[in-house]
């Protein structure tokens, strides 16, 4: 009734952001970008290849990016654990992993991993669909 005495405006299209995504690391030792993109390409054989992006001059490999044809992937590597509020509904309420809560336990470093707002343009299922791939 109310939308036919002031008329209905249209959503606007959500701009397209950042698709994130968490994982849960026993250790950062050993994730180098040859070795990420190595077990990328064997996981997902039909999947664009992984092209690391460029050391950093400073030696610092807390981020790392990729290039899979158009799109830009990044990790951001951190040395402690998910902090437990983060995780504690999700445990909880996660219905396909009932052993999560003890699973994350044996956290003690995770990385952000990030599909960059921009690539794929606004294609925002292409993107998330990446951002799974990165996150096997």
């Amino acid at each position: 009734m109310l939308s036919r005495l002031f008329g209905k405006k249209p959503a606007p299209d959500p701009k397209p952001s950042p698709q994130l995504g968490m994982i849960a690391l026993k250790s950062l030792e050993g994730l180098t970008r040859e070795r990420i993109a190595a077990a990328h390409a064997k996981l997902f054989p039909k999947a664009p290849p992984l092209a690391p992006g460029p050391e950093p001059k400073d030696g610092d490999n807390t981020v790392i990016d990729f290039r899979a044809g158009e799109q830009l992937l990044m990790l951001a590597m951190m040395p402690m654990p998910i902090p437990q509020g983060d995780i504690d509904s999700a445990c909880e309420f996660s219905w396909m992993w009932p052993e999560a809560a003890q699973a994350f336990t044996e956290q003690k470093a995770h990385a952000i991993a990030m599909c960059a707002s921009g690539s794929l343009g606004s294609n925002e299922i292409a993107r998330s669909a990446s951002l799974r791939a990165l996150l096997p």
